[in-house]
């Protein structure tokens, strides 16, 4: 049995539906659960009723004990996004001890399919754990951003994970450490649940890395994954690997509405008009294009007002200096340049 699942707030359901036709149109015939972090019996009637396959589980569901109420009783009312993300591997746990399922991916609502997959859920059957690593810059000259945060933001994705159920001792791990400090923290080498990943090679057995570098594309591994066109006009990664899911975060859209990205315009296209298809007040193309109108403006703005502060740091110099100048003229010589002026 396999499952997928996603955790969201309930203004974000039209990105887990999404996801979900996404990743159907590869893998149907698999459940789909939605861990919503605000109640809404009505939502959860509604949408059940309207995608058969689809179950959508709340916050009382995980965490009326155990270590799913400890982070229920220290994040949910204050630290909303902390709840979210380390509820990740309490409602894999519950996945796979509650309902029995053998298999399961975790995914953000804002990750979207574009090829087969299957080859992920064959992994599990040798693997008790899958990451996606973020490919960020492996060089300070490349992208220097990118590679100090290399070693600051996780090595692996928390975005993509897929477990099977002899993963239990990972899990257990992982929510406790999440409960312990789901921060971040980069003096202490804490981020949030996704740093914390980086251990599990080191502590755990039969942790598989794939190196399939059309996983989890994004904003961020764009030099160590370099998209590239064929002569079929296929977008490939590094020339060799198709695209199997792109991770469409804040950064990555804007790289690609800002043309930085230009070979994922049409997977964008794609994904917008998914979002559009379950929620026709979201153009997300439209909202980006806005923001960056907006940047442009304040851009031009600031260089501006930069411009305006220089010309007047200018002018009060050469003041300053006219006045020293006046000053150490003798008064014979103001007469003869007075004289030449006339």
């Amino acid at each position: 049995m396999i499952a997928f699942s996603t955790i969201i707030t309930p203004d974000y359901l039209h990105f887990a539906l999404a996801l979900r036709e996404s990743l159907l149109k590869f893998n149907s015939g698999n459940n789909f659960y939605i861990l919503v972090t605000g109640k809404d019996d009505i939502l959860k009637e509604d949408t059940e009723k309207k995608y058969p396959g689809l179950v959508i589980l709340f916050a009382e569901d995980l965490c009326k004990d155990g270590i799913g109420k400890k982070i229920y009783d220290k994040y949910f009312i204050d630290f909303k996004d902390e709840f979210r993300w380390s509820m990740k591997p309490v409602l894999l746990t519950y996945l796979i001890e509650k309902l029995n399922y053998k298999k399961v991916l975790c995914l953000d609502c804002d990750l979207f399919f574009f090829n087969t997959f299957d080859f992920l859920l064959e992994k599990l059957e040798t693997s008790n754990v899958i990451l996606t690593p973020h490919w960020r810059s492996s060089s300070p000259y490349s992208d220097s951003t990118q590679f100090r945060v290399l070693f600051t933001h996780g090595l692996f994705n928390a975005g993509f994970i897929g477990v099977n159920n002899k993963a239990m001792e990972v899990l257990t791990w992982w929510a406790e450490v999440c409960e312990f400090a789901c921060v971040k923290n980069t003096k202490y080498g804490y981020y949030v649940d996704q740093g914390f990943l980086n251990a599990l090679p080191i502590y755990f057995d039969k942790i598989e890395i794939i190196k399939h570098r059309g996983c989890n594309v994004a904003e961020w591994n764009m030099v160590e994954c370099k998209r590239t066109i064929n002569n079929k006009g296929d977008i490939l990664i590094n020339n060799e690997f198709p695209i199997i899911f792109i991770h469409f975060a804040t950064f990555t859209i804007q790289k690609i509405i800002d043309g930085e990205d230009p070979l994922l315009r049409n997977h964008l296209n794609e994904f917008a008009q998914m979002l559009y298809k379950y929620n026709n007040q979201c153009d997300i193309i439209k909202e980006y294009e806005i923001i960056k109108e907006k940047r442009i403006e304040e851009r031009a703005n600031y260089q501006l007002l930069l411009e305006s502060k220089n010309k007047r740091s200018f002018l009060s110099v050469m003041s300053h200096n006219l006045k020293k100048v006046l000053l150490n003229i003798t008064p014979p010589l103001i007469v003869k340049i007075y004289t030449k002026l006339k």
